[in-house]
């Protein structure tokens, strides 16, 4: 049906308008920081866990549930539930968690429902790994048909599944851009990307700007931890270390983030050496209290670059 002169007209000053209200609208809250809940493994309990959590100053947690996790999978029943009422008692959230999870089955039915009964709302699967003596297509088809399974579960049960880029040899998703590929046309409201700049800067070097703007619709949740770059002979390597001390340029990638209107839930991870809490220890080499500063400062620097 052809538009009037005045029609159009109208429907000029009313967009006008709706962008004027957009562009004074209040700025989005800042994200909710957790702390990975791997790095506090060597604490006797779930109530010890909430309140030192608590008393770094985090406002939430990213609790494992999987194989060495705090909660495993065949005790989700009854282990979950305690978990979370401490968590919460304590004044935390627990809006996601990391698993094992990456396909629909009977254990991922029963860890999601429990889950989502209580209040979480994401959850990081499992990794994917390349047969690098294979063709990579059909395994990339393959991959994507268990993650159109895990969105029909997932919208039943009404959570959202987030897969994790991670560097290495074999990892699908280190390059970011078969992760993309393998995002596109699944569900964009149930699976998504856990996004870490710290695996993308080691894949991508100077290109991991193009994969984060590529994959940054489907962010669900992010990742924040740094590394350096080291010679070792020949080669280089990279190495983990405090927040602020490596190679990402964290006002940079939180800038960018903000152009990008992404503002979602982050998992703050701590992989330098810290007395085996960086690996998920069950007892600590060092004094729990280095432990504590060193979270807590990683914390605190996370705040400064949120509010630059």
């Amino acid at each position: 049906m052809p538009v009037s002169r005045r029609q159009f007209l109208q429907f000029t000053v009313a967009s006008g308008v709706a962008t004027a209200f957009r562009s004074v609208a209040a700025p989005a809250a800042k994200p909710l920081i957790c702390l990975f809940s791997k790095h506090l493994q060597w604490l006797p309990d779930y109530a010890q866990l909430a309140t030192t959590t608590a008393e770094l100053g985090f406002g939430g947690l990213d609790l494992t549930v999987r194989n060495n996790g705090h909660v495993l999978p065949d005790r989700v029943t009854t282990d979950l539930p305690k978990a979370i009422k401490a968590i919460q008692s304590a004044g935390l959230q627990v809006p996601m968690m990391a698993t094992d999870i990456n396909r629909a089955d009977a254990t991922a039915e029963r860890v999601l429902s429990i889950a989502k009964e209580h209040g979480v709302q994401h959850y990081r699967m499992g990794y994917y790994r390349y047969d690098l003596n294979r063709p990579i297509q059909p395994q990339l088809d393959e991959f994507k048909r268990h993650l159109s399974g895990l969105a029909a579960l997932n919208e039943r049960i009404g959570i959202r599944a987030s897969y994790q880029n991670h560097s290495g040899r074999g990892y699908v998703g280190g390059p970011v851009w078969d992760l993309a590929w393998l995002l596109d046309g699944v569900s964009p409201q149930w699976v998504g990307s856990q996004y870490d700049v710290f695996h993308a800067m080691i894949e991508g070097h100077s290109s991991w700007e193009a994969g984060l703007r590529m994959l940054a619709p489907r962010f669900f949740t992010i990742n924040a931890k740094d590394f350096r770059w080291e010679m070792k002979g020949r080669t280089t390597e990279h190495q983990s270390c405090p927040l602020g001390e490596g190679v990402v340029n964290w006002p940079a990638y939180f800038k960018t983030l903000n152009q990008l209107n992404v503002s979602v839930p982050i998992s703050l991870h701590a992989e330098y050496s810290l007395g085996g809490a960086e690996n998920g220890a069950r007892q600590l080499s060092i004094s729990p209290d280095v432990v504590k500063a060193a979270l807590k400062r990683d914390l605190q620097q996370v705040r400064g670059y949120l509010n630059t």
